[in-house]
């Protein structure tokens, strides 16, 4: 099979890595990944001890200069703000969402030093969540109202049907939508890895249909995608199938550019439209969709608004991390709601709880983050199953960053830990596009 799966191959992915992290340790980082959506806590209790070995081990970043200071000096406004906050206390508190996450990105490159690491991490999340998948269609079919009265009364039925959120699957995770942000990152990695057999069918058609093939294995990746997509669903948020019909359109309009058919895109996008209608008429996980309650009458609205005024009251360090649940209700204008603990919008957050200074400090960060890895897939110098790798990567971040436009899932310890892995990944594919080629060239690995 040709791949770039495997310890040891693939090309290097940074300059600033002279020695990786041992063997045993980058195992242990993956294994802790994988078994957090299951046991969240013995998955960071893996991730947390390579952390700690690898800035006890190098007492370094594996950063560029540029990349490396950013990221401190964003951590310092934002402690910056959290001194000036209106509850300094809960400010200093939520800070925890960041900095153990900021640490864990200035040591990936040392954990994921080439793209075959990469691959094999994608690999290994995808197959991991499939498991978790089946069981949430399982309580999805558990839950609904035709399952015969005799079947409703087992008492493992019938606890399942009266858990929380009536007709939503949220399996192991403390909400549907956390699992939802959770799955839309993952469903982007595993679009990355079906695309793959594609492009290297392209280049090299005779080489391709002697040693790959859509044989075993990609047939598992793209059952294991699927079941991301129905998790999804079955989780009934609305947010995540449009961000999942979002990351399928980027993936056809992929397909159409390798296939060069414009037939299978049209009849591609028809079929989406066919699931979109089917959703607003039929309903999504026991809920139902429509355009009144996704603008005019949605509560976000509002939300946003108060977001908007506090940012103006305070616009350069912000109320403080989660201050935003004490100011609402001296704000509120929604009588039924009387709590929110937060926008509803990563950026609106960060502007109203941070400051202006944050909110365009990560944008920049974040997006030269992600124009480097446009870059590099843009200039050639990749090899072509690297190609579909970064792809999958590009695709789980926009999943992230799509999601958050409309809700922040980020408190939940195993959606922050994936979306920052998976923006680490970026920022390895990131190092491609310039200095760190010429280590492929030295390494005897040729460009596709």
């Amino acid at each position: 099979m040709v791949s770039s799966s495997g310890d040891g191959i693939g090309t290097p992915l940074g300059m600033t890595v002279d020695v990786p992290a041992p063997f045993g340790v980058r195992r242990l980082f993956r294994g802790g990944l994988m078994v957090m959506p299951y046991v969240s806590y013995l998955g960071m209790l893996g991730v947390g001890a390579a952390l700690i070995w690898l800035l006890v081990r190098f007492r370094r970043t594996g950063l560029d200069a540029v990349t490396r200071w950013g990221l401190w000096g964003l951590f310092g406004v934002l402690a910056l703000s959290s001194g000036l906050a209106y509850d300094r206390a809960e400010a200093f508190l939520q800070l925890t969402n960041f900095l153990p996450y900021m640490l864990l990105f200035t040591v990936l490159p040392f954990l994921l030093p080439t793209t075959a690491h990469l691959e094999r991490l994608a690999r290994s999340l995808l197959w991991a969540m499939l498991p978790l998948n089946l069981l949430g269609l399982l309580q999805y079919g558990l839950r609904l109202p035709q399952v015969p009265l005799a079947v409703q009364q087992w008492s493992v039925v019938d606890w399942v049907r009266n858990a929380a959120h009536q007709g939503r699957v949220m399996v192991t995770f403390d909400h549907p939508n956390t699992y939802a942000s959770f799955l839309v990152v993952i469903f982007g990695l595993g679009l990355g890895l079906v695309l793959q057999p594609m492009l290297i069918a392209r280049q090299t058609p005779k080489l391709y249909s002697k040693l790959r093939g859509w044989g075993k294995p990609e047939m598992g990746m793209a059952i294991a995608t699927f079941s991301c997509f129905l998790g999804i669903f079955a989780s009934g948020s609305r947010n995540g199938i449009l961000v999942a019909a979002t990351q399928v359109l980027l993936f056809m309009a992929v397909v159409l550019v390798v296939r060069g058919s414009v037939w299978l895109l049209l009849g591609s996008i028809a079929g989406l439209a066919a699931v979109i209608a089917g959703l607003f008429r039929w309903g999504i996980g026991g809920r139902s969709l429509s355009l009144a309650m996704a603008w005019a009458d949605d509560p976000r609205m509002n939300v946003w608004r108060i977001a908007v005024d506090l940012m103006r009251d305070r616009p350069w360090f912000g109320w403080g991390l989660g201050n935003y649940k004490f100011l609402y209700p001296t704000r509120g204008i929604d009588p039924e709601i009387s709590k929110m603990f937060h926008p509803h919008n990563i950026w609106l957050l960060l502007g109203a709880e941070t400051g202006v200074l944050v909110l365009l400090g990560f944008m920049l960060w974040v997006g030269g983050i992600c124009y480097g890895a446009g870059r590099s897939l843009a200039s050639g110098h990749l090899q072509v199953p690297d190609q579909a790798v970064l792809l999958g990567y590009l695709l789980g971040f926009w999943g992230c960053v799509a999601y958050a436009q409309f809700d922040i899932t980020f408190y939940d310890v195993r959606v922050n830990c994936l979306n920052w892995v998976v923006l680490g990944g970026l920022y390895g594919f990131s190092r491609l596009g310039g200095v760190a080629f010429a280590a492929s060239k030295r390494a005897h690995l040729p460009p596709a």
